[in-house]
């Protein structure tokens, strides 16, 4: 019975999670301060791929493809606007609030199992989640150079074919 009280905590926390991260405000998020500018030792992101990031990151659960009318797709089109770039970063911000909200509500494990059951339940739960930290920690940072680069290049004077709002894809 303890085990069913605790995933059923689990998944209110999940929803809770899940609803407050749709409902939190995308424009106070300062996706330029702490703590989602990358920290010295993550190298703008690139220690990530010491973990091989780029071989499971796309194999994790996405919520944008259970729950596509409700969240945004997590795909850039190749010729992205600096209103969607923004976009992206902001979700990712709120992505990695959800899941760090998520690691600390997933301490109510400690209320239904004894301490040495509830540490081994804790350390599975925070480690399902780590990953997605990981995944918008490491994506954050390249999202916001492609966001500089297109910045930088509808501030140059271009010509009047190209659509001032929408750059072509830097390379990283």
């Amino acid at each position: 019975m303890r085990l069913v009280k605790c995933i059923v905590y689990y998944l209110l926390t999940g929803f809770m999670s899940f609803f407050l991260g749709r409902v939190l405000a995308k424009r106070n998020i300062k996706y330029t301060s702490f703590p989602f500018v990358s920290f010295s030792f993550e190298k703008n992101g690139t220690i990530y791929e010491r973990l091989n990031i780029k071989s499971w990151q796309k194999k994790i659960p996405d919520m944008s493809k259970l729950f596509p009318g409700i969240m945004q797709k997590k795909e850039i089109l190749s010729s992205p606007g600096l209103d969607e770039l923004e976009n992206m970063i902001k979700e990712t911000c709120i992505a990695e609030i959800t899941h760090v909200f998520l690691m600390i509500t997933g301490l109510g494990c400690f209320r239904f199992f004894r301490t040495k059951t509830a540490v081994k339940v804790y350390i599975i739960y925070f480690f399902a989640n780590l990953p997605y930290i990981i995944v918008q920690r490491y994506n954050r940072p390249r999202l916001k150079r492609l966001y500089a680069a297109c910045l930088k290049r509808t501030s140059a004077p271009c010509d009047e074919s190209r659509d001032e709002n929408v750059c072509s894809r830097p390379r990283f």
